[in-house]
């Protein structure tokens, strides 16, 4: 949800403060639920769909492409997508339950639960939800200016948030994911410094500074993190398990992130500033995982993703079947021709 700054200015003390940010919600929604009916099928969900009908694939891709049905991309493309679905139902149950019982299927699980987990312990979602709270404490002198900063933060993030779909195929998912968790691991570092430092003596401008770095924290989840690890989780799960799959892979992520939000308030009860030092050690640990589990899937179709598990490329494997038989074909035919 983004608060609009206008809307501090209401009496928050008032039942209808809240009614009334609410309300503005439903516009939004509304469009977005219009416009999701002008939206083409996934060519991959109608690949399988129509397995022996290539035309509506290749009408959606060409919506996607921007091209036309015979351009060679296009075709390219959707000859990738339908060997891949000839080999998917040769080789792999559509049953949900095999992300959990399958070897390969499970290792994908897995690795596409390591940038999610990484989200939470950053502590950007902590330092959202308690952010009006924090500048409070910071010196801000009252509650509506706290929820005005805040609001005006999350329209600086709802504009990153924009532009990370740029970074996702410029930089790369992992290139992404790295440069995020780097300097998260920085902020984090002066955030706590700085609040540790000034704990028992108030000064507006270091105050100002953990304000602004805060703010950029986040600002850097949203440009550099949340599209690249969205997109990241998408691509290497399985199309025929990915609904299931992605609601696997934040189970834990959303569960750490909810403990990390119930002890966040206690914590800086007891420990004071040294709280952010659990926050600059989680990051670190996800950092670690990120290096040795995040892989780069950029300039890889969703078709040839299994090469980054080490695993063969499905897309040449039917075209080598397809070689074979026809080899074969051809020659009983010449077999039969000589007798």
């Amino acid at each position: 949800m983004i608060r609009l700054p206008a809307l501090t200015y209401l009496d928050q003390s008032k039942a209808y403060s809240w009614k009334v940010a609410n309300s503005i919600q439903f516009v939004p929604a509304a469009i977005f639920f219009i416009l999701v009916f002008f939206l083409p099928e996934s060519p991959r969900w109608l690949a399988a769909k129509y397995p022996d009908d290539d035309l509506p694939m290749l009408k959606s891709l060409a919506w996607l492409r921007g091209k036309t049905i015979d351009d060679e991309i296009v075709a390219d493309e959707a000859k990738e997508v339908r060997e891949y679905n000839i080999w998917a139902r040769e080789n792999e149950s559509t049953n949900p339950l095999n992300l959990l019982l399958n070897k390969r299927l499970f290792k994908r699980l897995l690795y596409a639960s390591v940038p999610l987990l990484q989200m939470q312990l950053c502590g950007v979602q902590i330092l959202q939800i308690y952010a009006a709270v924090i500048y409070q404490n910071l010196g801000l002198d009252s509650q509506k200016h706290a929820l005005l900063l805040t609001a005006c933060t999350q329209i600086l993030y709802a504009a990153a948030a924009l532009g990370s779909s740029y970074f996702v195929e410029k930089i790369g998912r992992r290139k992404c994911i790295m440069t995020a968790s780097y300097m998260w691991i920085v902020n984090i570092a002066i955030i706590f410094g700085l609040a540790l430092g000034y704990e028992n003596a108030q000064n507006m401008v270091a105050n100002g500074f953990v304000a602004a770095f805060i703010i950029l924290n986040n600002s850097i989840y949203w440009l550099f993190a949340t599209g690249p690890a969205v997109v990241y989780v998408n691509e290497i799960l399985p199309t025929h398990s990915r609904e299931l799959g992605v609601g696997l892979a934040n189970a834990v992520p959303v569960g750490i992130a909810v403990a990390l939000g119930q002890e966040w308030p206690v914590a800086t009860a007891k420990i004071g500033p040294w709280s952010y030092l659990i926050l600059l050690s989680t990051c670190t640990c996800g950092t670690v995982l990120c290096w040795f589990f995040v892989k780069e899937p950029k300039g890889l179709s969703i078709e040839r993703i299994d090469v980054l598990f080490g695993e063969r490329d499905h897309v040449e494997e039917v075209e080598e079947s397809k070689a074979t038989s026809t080899a074969v074909e051809y020659a009983n035919k010449m077999d039969t021709a000589s007798k």
